[in-house]
């Protein structure tokens, strides 16, 4: 006789198709992303250098054949895109910069958000130099009035920031003129490069995770 009995091995058979069937049943965790590009409305400000974030989401939603609409009760336009993996929410906020943080604040409540590393804000950043990117996990608002924003209406800063530099203005110029203008043709072509890496890194975040994507990402021109 074998090491098991016909009625042992039918026995075991049964509990073990069972278990099969109770792994499948379990329900799975999908993260959800929540990406939100900052800008300010209407045509005066567009292709200023404080609407790049907005640019990269559109860029990413163009990309994956979907465009944003506007949703009730949200302070933003969205598109969504769903696998068996996670979901993706893009946005752009349909407020002013400096009341950034109540778009943030209405899409992390409609979409259950429970963790905020998962908040991707796509903004505009005067301290890395233009054509760069950067993805940063928490951490300050370096005086940026969208993020200000954010952090004071949802009570936090442990979002992730994909970052698209702008650079500094010239000594003459206020920084408040400088990322409510236009930049020049040669300038405007390289944050276009920057724009489309940043639109990349959007999907790189939420398929590898905030970590794989910062060593990816962090210094590409």
């Amino acid at each position: 006789m074998g090491l098991f009995s016909r009625k042992h091995l039918s026995s075991s058979a049964t509990s073990q198709q069972t278990s099969s069937t109770e792994e499948i049943q379990k329900p799975a965790y999908k993260p959800i992303w929540v990406v939100l590009g900052l800008a300010n409305p209407g045509q005066e400000y567009l292709g200023t250098r404080h609407n790049v974030g907005a640019e990269a989401v559109i860029q990413c939603a163009s990309d994956l054949g979907l465009s944003l609409r506007p949703e009730k009760g949200l302070m933003a336009s969205v598109a969504s895109c769903e696998s068996p993996e996670k979901k993706v929410i893009l946005a752009v906020s349909n407020t002013y910069m400096n009341e950034s943080g109540l778009a943030a604040r209405d899409l992390k409540k409609r979409y259950e958000l429970a963790d905020i590393s998962h908040l991707v804000i796509v903004h505009d950043e005067l301290d890395i130099e233009p054509g760069y990117i950067k993805i940063k996990l928490a951490g300050g608002t370096a005086g940026h009035n969208g993020l200000k924003s954010i952090q004071a209406c949802i009570g936090s800063s442990d979002f992730t920031r994909i970052r698209i530099g702008i650079g500094k203005p010239a000594h003459n110029r206020s920084g408040a003129n400088h990322v409510l203008g236009r930049p020049g043709r040669n300038e405007r072509e390289i944050l276009d490069i920057a724009v489309k890496e940043a639109a990349s890194a959007i999907n790189y975040i939420t398929d590898y995770g905030i970590a794989e994507a910062m060593n990816k990402y962090n210094g590409v021109r």
